[in-house]
């Protein structure tokens, strides 16, 4: 499952180039696509959550706050392993695990910020961004054929 979850990513980076169309360009806008934690999928899994609609605007501009330092973490930790995961193609294993712990950890900071501190629940949530995203992205490379 780690595996989807960090592939749906690769592909986005790798795959934006190629000129993703909609009906809608915001749906499959370059934006929306690399932010790991988009406002419109983060406010769905919200209310999916039953998490105050008054702290939406706050966990919205903290995790964007937080989102350019994902591959900044990464690389930090990866740096500290012998190989280096991300330089060594046999550790995309690990590279994969630091990556999806690096946005655990992100995203639980934030929601333990806002009282939100069940372990399970915010993993669920997690998945739920990443499940979206994953969806979109599928959908925008179907259009885009």
């Amino acid at each position: 499952m780690l595996l989807k979850h960090f592939m749906s990513f690769f592909a986005v980076f790798c795959c934006l180039s190629m000129g993703l169309q909609a009906s809608n360009p915001e749906e499959c806008s370059k934006e929306l696509l690399l932010s790991y934690f988009p406002e419109s999928f983060l406010n769905k899994t919200l209310k999916q959550f039953n998490v105050p609609e008054a702290e939406w605007p706050t966990i919205n501009q903290e995790l964007a706050a937080k989102d350019r330092d994902v591959i900044g973490i990464v690389e930090q930790k990866s740096s500290q392993l012998n190989p280096n995961p991300l330089k060594d193609p046999r550790e995309r294993s690990k590279a994969i695990q630091i990556f999806r712990e690096t946005l655990l950890e992100i995203f639980t900071s934030v929601m333990n910020k806002h009282n939100i501190t069940d372990s399970e629940k915010i993993q669920a949530m997690l998945d739920d961004i990443q499940q979206q995203k994953a969806k979109r992205f599928a959908e925008c490379m179907k259009e885009s054929t």
